[in-house]
């Protein structure tokens, strides 16, 4: 992959352009490579080897991390951090060490790599013990994200042990009514969600909205996703029209907080076109359908599984419109991109 766009250079430019004496010198290397005449990871490389900045270098790997979604080049640069901070320190344990194990553990999991992912956890949390003991927040926070790899790999119970180890030390810390208690809360719904339950989940869910409304307000981005959560258990149990409520509270908050073209709306779209069609409303299940399809589209290209959902979402619809040729397509469409990604 060549580190070819206006966006990468840029901020490698902001973030390994000091005021050194090599300043011009870094800057032609840096035109050379946004011009796409050299391979941008090669380069990389090379600052890295000379980079002893931790700061600038955790800012460029949470940039390669969050904006850039470059999860390859962020490892690259997370473990030129743990190299530097180990040398510095004389020593594999110590807090900061521990912090880059999760942020690399973090971005395995994006990675869908969770076995590397519980790994960096893993060393992470052996170091906090050791230095703060079992109740100390970074420990809590260590144990959601362990927690959130474990319900990924479907093992519930240990997931939900977890997070309970984590609520604990949240609430000594924070008490009951902080967005991150609220956060597990949902968590925990979800895992209950999985495990076949139907009251339990949703009062995690109830208790999280309870928070959440409390601390960051009724239009946040996260309230709408525990609406979502809640329609889903609704949903599960044939109670549609309470789904189909929770669903267009959800869609509402997102559509203000995220804007219309946020994959967490497409998803909901997703969802109350399940509720449409559930109930024989075909149009509306298509026209919600192919709102989601738009979205992810333009997010995520053509080759992401939710592009294939939706495909196969419409054509469901189709069929049972009596469109079999259109159908067929859409099927054709899904089977294509389920073939590369599963």
């Amino acid at each position: 992959k060549e580190l070819n766009t206006h966006l990468h250079y840029e901020y490698l430019r902001s973030y390994f352009a000091g005021a050194t004496g090599s300043l011009k010198e870094l800057l032609d290397d840096l035109k050379f490579v946004g011009e796409g005449a050299g391979t941008g990871e090669s380069f990389l490389d090379d600052l890295l080897a000379k980079s002893e900045d931790v700061i600038r270098l955790q800012r460029l790997a949470k940039l390669f991390e969050t904006q850039l979604c470059e999860y390859d080049w962020a490892l690259k640069v997370y473990n030129r951090i743990l190299s530097i901070q180990q040398v510095k320190s004389g020593s594999s344990t110590n807090t900061e060490v521990a912090s880059t194990y999760r942020s690399m553990g973090s971005i395995l999991r994006e990675q869908n790599q969770l076995n590397g992912s519980m790994e960096m956890y893993l060393k992470a949390l052996v170091i906090q013990r050791k230095l703060f003991g079992s109740e100390h927040l970074e420990v809590g926070i260590t144990y959601k994200k362990m927690a959130d790899v474990l319900y990924f790999q479907e093992e519930l119970d240990d997931a939900m042990e977890m997070y309970e180890q984590s609520l604990s030390i949240h609430l000594q810390v924070f008490g009951s009514e902080h967005a991150e208690v609220a956060l597990i809360y949902q968590s925990m719904g979800n895992v209950l969600r999985n495990q076949g339950k139907r009251q339990e989940p949703i009062e995690m869910f109830e208790k999280a909205i309870e928070i959440q409304l409390k601390t960051i307000g009724k239009e946040h981005s996260e309230v709408g996703w525990t609406y979502r959560n809640l329609g889903l258990v609704y949903y599960d149990g044939s109670n549609l029209n309470v789904a189909m409520d929770m669903f267009s509270k959800a869609a509402e908050i997102q559509l203000k907080a995220l804007g219309p073209e946020h994959v967490s709306l497409s998803r909901t779209y997703r969802n109350i076109g399940l509720v449409y069609h559930c109930r024989g409303e075909l149009e509306k299940a298509l026209e919600i359908y192919n709102k989601a399809l738009v979205i992810q589209l333009k997010i995520l290209g053509p080759e992401h599984s939710l592009v294939a959902n939706s495909y196969h979402n419409i054509a469901n619809i189709y069929k049972d419109l009596g469109n079999e040729a259109a159908a067929m397509e859409m099927y054709k469409n899904a089977n294509e991109i389920f073939a590369k990604t599963r």
